[in-house]
């Protein structure tokens, strides 16, 4: 079951980080809450004493998040990718978790999602003339 909790938390944090980097503040209180709330799951079903104040310390940190989210909301903040700074060049942004990679502002469909109709298309054509030809 930890390992059920740790994964939601991962994804929730994820989703959380990536809706703060776009502005958007209550998606990303949202995501923040609901990856506190794995965390005090995780610390109420940990075994040692360090690991629940480990967790605990964790979720702390996510209330934060989530009342730093709500204060941006309430003060109309704009997103960290629109001020030019650090975040919009590329780099990871200091409140990214280590080993995290931040995305990428734009992400493009791959090559073959953007030509998919026009292969089905082909192949249509080819089976059309295959039975008429034989």
């Amino acid at each position: 079951m930890a390992s059920e909790n740790e994964n939601a938390f991962k994804e929730q944090f994820q989703a959380a980080v990536i809706a703060k980097k776009r502005g958007a503040w209550g998606t990303a209180r949202r995501y923040f809450l609901e990856a506190e709330r794995s965390m005090r799951d995780a610390a109420s079903a940990a075994m040692s004493d360090e690991l629940k104040t480990r967790s605990n310390a964790m979720a702390d940190r996510m209330k934060a998040e989530a009342l730093d989210c709500a204060a941006a909301l309430e003060d109309g903040r704009k997103s960290p990718d629109s001020d030019g700074g650090p975040a919009s060049s590329g780099s990871k942004g200091a409140d990214a978790p280590v080993g995290v990679e931040a995305p990428d502002g734009k992400i493009s469909r791959s090559t073959c999602d953007r030509f998919q109709d026009k292969a089905l298309e082909a192949e249509g054509r080819r089976d059309w003339t295959t039975a008429t030809h034989y």
